[in-house]
């Protein structure tokens, strides 16, 4: 595996197959914000993922597919999440 992390809304990634599923990994921002506004979600957004890359890879999994994410309009914390996954090089 390379040092580029694999997060993805698809179910495959082209050139690799899945060799084993470990499960759904679901994160969100919890980091504190005074004010959230659909001008700093970006930031959010990242950080989500950061955390579910993280949780994916404690699960021994290199990528995460079929990713996706919700937002309240009320608290604005982006909830994601996907299929932690071990991919290889497809032969």
């Amino acid at each position: 595996m390379n040092d580029e992390r694999m997060i993805s809304t698809l179910p495959y990634v082209t050139g690799k197959r899945v060799n084993k599923e470990l499960g759904i990994v679901v994160a969100f921002d919890d980091q504190f914000q005074l004010v959230r506004s659909p001008f700093n979600i970006e930031e959010s957004l990242n950080r989500a993922y950061d955390r579910l890359y993280e949780k994916a890879l404690k699960l021994g999994a290199n990528a995460v597919l079929g990713v996706n994410f919700a937002c309240s309009s009320q608290s604005m914390v982006p909830i994601v999440q996907g299929t932690a996954v071990v991919l290889e090089d497809d032969c």
